[in-house]
């Protein structure tokens, strides 16, 4: 059984958000990932409250280069600026999921999800079921993720994503609904503790 529970947290900027949730933030995030100087927008109370599409682009790029960060992945993770261009011209929402398991828990497992391969691995799927639960079109989307680990404020193993539809946006909705948070999360939690169900079969046919 995990040690920590596995936690999922959900945030949306829009084109039309105000003070913190312009999509300016999200495209600003990219770098954030990554800068080992800019813990406080990870830890600020405030930032739940950041919708814009500024607040994205602050996320897309925090993302892959703060400190203990493992680089990026995703189909812009080769592009982080152009994905913070991107994310700065979208039209629809532009979703930050934050996702985490317990760093015991991920080294129990055979240690994948303390790396940047074993996340990607495990977050294809989830992506997937992403897309599909909230009816975007695959071909439009575009997500960038990155791997954190030992943060000074948070030792736990936890990625960071950031997901939009390029041009016309087949969802406008930013909001989850609490059926599509449920499926997206059971999704994740599938295929990130997929090792310890494995360890269990094994041990129960020995």
């Amino acid at each position: 059984m995990p040690q920590k529970p596995f936690v999922m947290r959900v945030h949306f900027y829009t084109a039309q958000g105000t003070g913190d949730h312009t999509l300016g933030s999200g495209a600003h995030h990219i770098e954030y990932m990554g800068s080992p100087t800019k813990g406080e927008l990870l830890v600020d109370p405030m930032a739940s409250e950041r919708t814009t599409l500024e607040s994205a682009a602050i996320h897309a790029q925090y993302a892959g280069e703060r400190e203990g960060s493992l680089g990026y992945f995703g189909n812009m993770a080769d592009r982080p600026q152009a994905a913070q261009q991107s994310i700065l011209q979208a039209q629809g929402p532009v979703w930050r999921v934050i996702a985490s398991v317990g760093e015991e828990d991920a080294l129990k497992m055979g240690g994948a999800l303390v790396t940047k391969a074993g996340w990607d691995q495990a977050m294809q799927p989830v992506v997937a079921k992403m897309i599909t639960e909230l009816s975007l079109d695959p071909q439009k989307v575009q997500w960038i993720a990155a791997v954190h680990r030992h943060q000074h404020h948070e030792a736990n193993p936890h990625v960071h994503l950031l997901l939009w539809e390029q041009g016309e946006p087949s969802r406008k909705t930013g909001e989850w609904t609490k059926k599509e948070l449920q499926a997206i999360k059971r999704e994740a939690v599938s295929h990130l503790y997929q090792p310890e169900r494995a360890q269990l079969g094994q041990a129960k046919t020995t």
